[in-house]
C-alpha cells in the first residue's frame, strides 16, 4: 500500500485512500468533497476531508454535547 503521509492527494491517491476505484471516485466522492487547486495545472483532496467523509459513510458523528448527527461534511467549505 502506499504511503499516504501527504496531506493533500493526487486523485489516484486520493480514490486509494478511500478504497474507491479512480472513476467511482471521481463519480461518488468528488462531488461531495471537493479538490483543492494547488497550481494552474494541479488539484488534490485533502485527507482530513476524505476522513470526513468516510465518517458520514459510516454514520458517525462528532463526540460531545453537539452530537445529534451532526453532518461532518457540514463543516466543508
Amino acid at each position: 500500500m502506499s504511503d499516504f503521509g501527504a496531506r493533500v492527494l493526487p486523485v489516484e491517491k486520493a480514490a486509494e485512500y478511500v478504497g474507491l476505484s479512480k472513476s467511482t471516485f471521481l463519480s461518488e466522492v468528488a462531488p461531495v468533497v471537493r479538490p483543492i487547486r494547488l497550481t494552474e495545472r494541479r488539484v488534490g483532496w485533502d485527507r482530513l476531508l476524505l476522513d470526513r467523509w468516510v465518517d458520514m459513510k459510516q454514520g458517525l458523528s462528532p463526540v460531545g454535547a453537539d452530537a445529534e448527527r451532526v453532518n461532518p461534511l457540514s463543516m466543508l467549505p
